[in-house]
């Protein structure tokens, strides 16, 4: 298995170190960002390289690349930086939680992290480049497209299609057998009940406070 490089320096980053050496006992030797982003020398006391330098320093023939890379841009950053790393000849890593349950006959693909306590069930599909946050559900027959992030405890009930780049939102509600089309934002709580249209955003009611102070509330 070859050293790994972390593509980012921020909390995926910081979580990804830990997943990879803690539960796959994997080394990983560097951390990347752009040259224009290089903020500190070190991260876990690791190197951290310039993008534009990093195939002279730690070569693709010997080191294997994770883009840890949130969900900036409708996860269009971490896409196009997943794109330039196969052009550049990198093998992309992934990880899947010791404490996550993934069915046997799930694959995962490339740069795909599956955080714990995620469930995924028997027959569902699973993109390249997916992040499964801890706690997230998604049930039989589904399928998670390409360059996906899905949040916290967000909830993808059977026969569900999420269409590539989409995002969906902490404690978002998917009903069963909805396509959320390619490019979407499901906002944090949002409950869909039918098929979206591409790029649609569903962005979720905030609550507001009660007129009814809590020193009158008799029970919850």
């Amino acid at each position: 298995m070859k050293p790994l490089v972390l593509f980012g320096a921020g909390e995926l980053a910081r979580l990804a170190y830990l997943a990879f050496t803690e539960d796959d006992e994997r080394e990983v030797v560097a951390c990347t960002v752009s040259r224009t982003l290089v903020a500190r020398t070190t991260l876990f006391d690791l190197p951290v390289v310039a993008w534009e330098e990093l195939p002279a320093a730690y070569g693709p023939d010997r080191h294997a690349l994770f883009v840890a890379v949130g969900y900036r841009g409708v996860n269009r950053s971490r896409r196009e930086l997943c794109d330039e790393a196969r052009e550049r000849g990198y093998e992309l890593a992934s990880h899947v939680s010791p404490r996550a349950l993934v069915a046997a006959d799930v694959e995962v693909h490339e740069n795909t992290f599956v955080f714990e306590g995620v469930i995924v069930q028997a027959f569902a599909t699973l993109g390249r480049n997916v992040i499964l946050w801890s706690g997230a559900f998604v049930a039989h027959d589904s399928t998670i497209g390409d360059n996906c992030f899905v949040a916290p405890r967000a909830a993808i009930a059977g026969n569900v299609t999420v269409g590539e780049n989409s995002f969906i939102g902490i404690n978002a509600t998917i009903r069963d057998g909805v396509t959320i089309a390619p490019d979407c934002v499901i906002g944090a709580g949002a409950v869909i009940k039918r098929d979206t249209s591409p790029r649609e955003v569903y962005p979720a009611a905030g609550a507001t406070a009660s007129a009814t102070p809590s020193s009158e509330l008799d029970r919850l």
